[in-house]
């Protein structure tokens, strides 16, 4: 599968910004009318860019990241669940980083990941030329 996006000049390419937050719904922001909340930073940084006012999400966080990767229902990523490997998104799924990095772009992935522990299935098996966060979406410690 490939995704077709044309730029001319590095110049015209816009910046892109993609931030996910865990475990936070459309209603936990003061933008959204949360009277108990106040997000006047995340608010302002909503405010100057696009917003996904009709995304979907899973129950679960690594189902939704494989969908708002791949712009895929998650089950089709492999994507259904968050332990025992079924959070691993398949690593034929072509990523936003792919798609951005085959036209020029510069790609970074910053935080939890929670979408496949090994290569390929990685940040950087993903598309995303740099990473600093964490795979898994569990903390493994041991006493």
């Amino acid at each position: 599968m490939s995704l077709a996006l044309q730029v001319t000049h590095a110049a015209d390419q816009p910046n892109v910004l993609l931030v996910m937050t865990d475990d936070q719904g459309y209603g936990d922001f003061s933008l959204h009318g949360n009277p108990l909340l106040e997000t006047p930073n995340l608010d302002r940084f909503a405010r100057g860019g696009i917003q996904f006012e009709r995304f979907f999400v899973s129950p679960f966080c690594a189902p939704t990241r494989a969908s708002l990767l791949t712009g895929r229902y998650s089950h089709r990523t492999g994507t259904w669940s968050v332990t025992h490997n079924k959070e691993a998104m398949r690593s034929s799924e072509v990523t936003i980083a792919e798609a951005l990095q085959a036209n020029g772009y510069r790609t970074a992935c910053f935080g939890k990941w929670h979408n496949g522990g090994h290569y390929p299935r990685t940040p950087t098996g993903q598309g995303f030329e740099e990473f600093l966060g964490f795979n898994h979406g569990h903390n493994h410690q041991t006493a």
